[in-house]
């Protein structure tokens, strides 16, 4: 009986001290994003107060960033299992001078963010799942409207693994042009994990990319173009450079109208500079132009296009390289297949008139240089042959000889016929 008695008071002891150190661990999380707040120039931080209790502690604190005014309302759910389990961590952002409008009818309290975050207390890796409210930004007569987002990340003290964002509805209208994105899905996999203290977001990163797209409506005028089950992937691997390899498929595709149906293709960027997201954007701001260009065709770039094909109609591939910018250094190779008339595409009927007149031109044109040669071709046999037996064998075997080359030639030339 007191063997029983002394596992269960070192069964409370171990909970106890278990649950101390959570409650430690949870305390220490909260104050070191305070303190790091707190030392950044950019945040100004105010209204600071913190409630623990037995197993929680309420976190609540004013942020201002820019010309945003950020309430942050914070639990930390802690006990003896969160060693095994992890912190939990939720909380709410708040708008508190609405400078991004929100829907009210579904954001009474003016709540932009819930977030719930899981903090392994032994170190590992973390989770971060977060759901943004619907924004309507509305600024120099530019509009910005964006369903509720829904963000997961895993990441460790060090860097980032993952980041997903979902969304159902955007819509962006500015300068006369407005698109309208449904059902969203974005995916990127960092495969060796992306520091935080070398961010660069102009630099290629090792990483698998997914994106998916239920239908899509751009209006560039004079372009309209409407769009079902867009997918894209890519993946980036890096050493010394970077190579890139993506596949692009949507179902369909209509340009004013024009419907085209089952786009495929597959695509490959190869030795290209890691931050040569940097040198293009910084050469279109008019910044450290001089060179910059010569840097990134130095490592011999080259893009492969392994396939692009539209339905039944055509498939098209070919490389593209150059050793300079100078249009004679540059080598362009590849095959188009063209499997059926243009004119079979929906809303681009009336070529078929264009279409048979180049054909009956072409027929004409090819038929009578191929007669021409024939003929020419002929004389010259019959103008250099004389009546004997012997050379009659050899005016018929050149006669035949000729008869092929104008099969071939039309073959070749003529298709259609």
């Amino acid at each position: 009986m007191k063997k029983f008695a002394y596992l269960i008071a070192s069964l409370l002891i171990l909970m106890v001290g278990l649950h101390g150190y959570a409650y430690l661990f949870s305390n220490f999380v909260l104050s070191s994003a305070i303190n790091k707040l707190k030392n950044s120039s950019e945040f100004t931080l105010s209204n600071i107060n913190q409630n623990n209790s037995i197993f929680s502690t309420n976190l609540n604190f004013t942020l201002k960033y820019k010309d945003f005014n950020l309430k942050f309302d914070i639990f930390s759910y802690h006990s003896a299992i969160s060693i095994f389990n992890g912190l939990d961590i939720v909380g709410d952002i708040c708008d508190l001078d609405h400078q991004l409008k929100m829907d009210l009818i579904q954001n009474e309290n003016s709540v932009l963010a819930k977030f719930n975050l899981n903090i392994p207390i032994n170190g590992g890796i973390s989770q971060l799942k977060a759901q943004v409210s619907p924004l309507k930004i509305i600024e120099n007569h530019n509009l910005f409207t964006i369903s509720s987002i829904d963000i997961s990340t895993t990441f460790d003290t060090e860097r980032l693994y993952f980041l997903g964002v979902r969304f159902d509805k955007a819509d962006f209208e500015f300068d006369g042009i407005s698109s309208v994105f449904n059902g969203v899905d974005i995916e990127i996999d960092y495969l060796d994990g992306l520091e935080f203290a070398s961010f660069d977001l102009f630099k290629f990163n090792p990483n698998e990319l997914n994106i998916s797209i239920k239908n899509l409506r751009a209006n560039v005028p004079p372009i309209n173009i409407i769009s079902d089950e867009v997918k894209f992937d890519s993946k980036t691997i890096t050493n010394n450079l970077a190579n890139i390899i993506s596949n692009i498929y949507a179902k369909n595709v209509a340009i004013n109208n024009i419907m085209i149906d089952n786009i495929n293709s597959k695509i490959r960027l190869e030795n290209l500079i890691i931050n040569s997201y940097k040198m293009v954007f910084d050469n279109i701001l008019g910044f450290r132009s001089i060179g910059l260009m010569d840097a990134f065709i130095s490592c011999n770039p080259v893009l492969y296009v392994d396939k692009i094909s539209i339905n039944d109609l055509f498939e098209l591939k070919f490389n593209l390289r150059g050793d300079s910018f100078d249009i004679t250094d540059i080598n362009l190779d590849g095959e188009f297949i063209a499997l059926r008339p243009i004119s079979t595409i929906k809303g681009l009927e009336f070529i078929s008139f264009y279409e048979n007149f180049l054909i009956i031109f072409q027929n004409n044109f090819v038929n009578s240089c191929a007669v021409s040669i024939f003929i020419i071709s002929a004389v010259n046999v019959v103008k250099n042959s004389s009546l004997s037996v012997m050379h009659d064998f050899k005016f018929f075997l050149a006669i035949g000889f000729n008869t092929l080359i104008y099969l071939v030639f039309l073959v070749n030339f003529c298709p259609f016929l």
